[in-house]
């Protein structure tokens, strides 16, 4: 007898060793060895569930999955009390407490906009410490467990090296490996600080592509020695640490896989993460109906989630057809093609993270108060935080050296009229509204209710204010020119602006630019642009201005520090963390 379970042991040591899964709990352990293949199967799932209550079919699809044992929920956009009432629904029909994920890069808000908007992460990267990047982890994670929501993929960690990238972009902290490595584990730090697991992405680095991958397959073509020392630097830095989890990109990577297999489905990139890198963590696929991996497989959804089963991920995020998926695993698993103790070792690191996180407690209530939601809310206090950070990423890309303002002054802002004001969030007119459809765009036909960064800005500058609409045109900024030549000094207000390069970053008319250029030779103007320091790069008259403030996104926060700057209330303490239009990346104030 003895002897019999000593080789049991010794088999379960070895299996574990051959899958990377120590033993877990045994809270664990009981609830794995009491659970069907398919059930199994089902744990490593995650499905995308949104707060479209009215869809009843989608509803009694959602409700197939959860029934199924789907062991996930990814958050997508949705109106907030409606997807409360959702995730309690779904919760209560699950046999083991669903992890509720949500893709939140800049906080709740990304999929929520009753949350403040917190800002994106390059905005983070122009902080001279990651200090506050921590705090507003552990904010978010606050802002997370008041609805219930267990794993944030976030940070992203690709380095923006490339300033075409056309999908992470403003998505990056820069183009700095150490900043990008310090800053991004402080985010995760201050998430799993608080409970929420963080999730580094997407390895091995998707910084340097000109494909967007949900379109596409990029194709990372650099040496070993150069993904390295670049790419994976600052995945290297987060696994070390100890972040929970890490999401793979869908790329081409002939380097690591010269099959040119998408990441997301290669072993031995998989492989570079649990050997190479020592990570015990949940890997996570990438969404699995994105045309970056789907179309390699001739967008066949079981055989892309089995591929990525095989490679050696544990959790198949946004499968295509999840009953056929889950089917086909199994199949290959009943059939003895692939090993059972595999299959054992992903659902334990799944199961064991739902226990870091409290849901396998028999005390754990997975329900949303939702009477207490709006009070609760109201408590986090996030809005002192947001602007602490905004007040000190102010850029100053451009300043004369002269008196700022000269003589009478005017304020003009560009693209603030009805159609582009960016809403407070906070504000009672934003909270959902009974049968409303879900996600930010819901909320578009009560835009210009309550103050806008534009007016906010008219506000505090206190001078003569003008307003462009979004849709003003070269005629109507030549009657503006004329109407403003009686001003010595005119602050120019840059609202209506795009983050993304395939949009010329919101430049819709080049000849508007021109004319604001050739303006900037003939009158004094202060500029203010809410949006990318990459713009600079098509805007080279910046330097006509007698200053050139970069205030990131158009949003009251932003617009507030921008004025105290202008009025020299407060200095633009803001560090570029990219380099553009001849400023290198870690540039400070350029009036110093």
């Amino acid at each position: 007898m003895k002897r019999f379970c000593w080789i049991m042991v010794m088999s379960l040591v070895c299996s574990s060793a051959l899958y990377g899964a120590d033993a877990a709990s045994p809270r664990v352990e009981k609830l794995l060895a009491g659970l069907s293949t398919r059930q199994k199967v089902a744990q490593l799932f995650v499905m995308s569930v949104d707060s479209h209550e009215g869809n009843a079919a989608l509803r009694a699809k959602q409700m197939e999955y959860v029934k199924e044992g789907v062991g996930g929920l990814i958050v997508m956009d949705g109106s907030l009390m409606p997807f409360a009432r959702t995730l309690n629904e779904l919760q209560e029909m699950a046999a083991i407490p669903l992890m509720v994920a949500l893709d939140g890069e800049w906080g709740v808000s990304m999929r929520f906009p009753e949350f403040p908007y917190f800002p994106r992460q390059m905005q983070l990267g122009a902080l001279s410490s990651p200090e506050l990047v921590y705090e507003m982890g552990r904010v978010v994670a606050k802002e997370m467990k008041l609805v219930k929501l267990g794993v944030n993929y976030a940070p992203d960690v690709d380095i923006n090296c490339n300033p075409k990238n056309p999908v992470i972009n403003a998505r990056s902290f820069g183009e700095d490996r150490e900043k990008v490595a310090r800053y991004g584990w402080a985010y995760a730090k201050g998430m799993q600080d608080e409970g929420v697991s963080a999730c580094a992405k997407h390895f091995p680095g998707h910084g340097d592509t000109q494909v967007d991958s949900h379109r596409g397959m990029p194709v990372l073509d650099f040496s070993l020695a150069r993904l390295d020392s670049l790419e994976m630097y600052p995945f290297r830095h987060l696994v070390s640490n100890g972040v929970d989890m890490v999401m793979l990109a869908h790329m081409s990577v002939p380097a690591l896989d010269p099959t040119g297999t998408p990441t997301s489905v290669s072993k031995p990139v998989i492989d570079i993460l649990r050997k190479q890198m020592g990570f015990d963590g949940l890997v996570v696929t990438d969404a699995l109906g994105m045309d970056g991996v789907s179309e390699f497989f001739n967008n066949d959804g079981p055989r892309v989630c089995l591929a990525a089963y095989e490679a050696g991920a544990d959790v198949l995020l946004m499968a295509i057809n999840y009953k056929e998926c889950i089917n086909l695993i199994v199949s290959k698993i009943e059939s003895g093609e692939l090993p059972m103790e595999e299959l054992d070792a992903k659902v334990r690191r799944v199961l064991s993270q739902k226990e870091r996180q409290g849901l396998l407690d028999p005390l754990y209530n997975p329900m949303i108060n939702i009477e207490t939601l709006e009070d609760d809310m109201k408590r986090l206090g996030e809005k002192e935080l947001i602007q602490k950070m905004s007040d000190n990423t102010v850029l100053c890309a451009h300043r004369d050296g002269q008196t700022l303002l000269k003589g009478k002054v005017a304020y003009l802002a560009l693209g603030a009229g009805e159609e582009k004001r960016v809403p407070n969030m906070d504000d009672d007119i934003y909270k959902p509204r009974e049968g409303e459809g879900g996600g930010p765009a819901a909320y578009g036909a009560r835009r210009g209710v309550g103050e806008s960064g534009a007016e906010k800005m008219a506000r505090l500058l206190g001078y003569d204010s003008f307003f462009l609409p979004r849709d003003f045109t070269l005629g109507d900024l030549k009657e503006m020119k004329a109407k403003l030549a009686r001003y010595k000094t005119v602050i120019v207000g840059f609202h209506d602006t795009d983050s993304r390069p395939q949009n010329n970053f919101g430049i819709k008319e080049p000849a508007i630019y021109d004319y604001i250029g050739r303006w900037s030779r003939q009158q004094r103007l202060v500029g203010a642009y809410f949006g990318s320091p990459y713009a600079l790069d098509v805007m080279p008259w910046f330097r006509n201005f007698g200053a050139f403030y970069i205030g990131w996104a158009d949003n009251v926060y932003n617009c507030k520090s921008v004025s105290e700057v202008i009025l020299g209330q407060r200095e633009a303490l803001g560090i570029f963390p990219v380099s553009a239009a001849g400023i290198k990346a870690g540039t400070g104030n350029t009036a110093k």
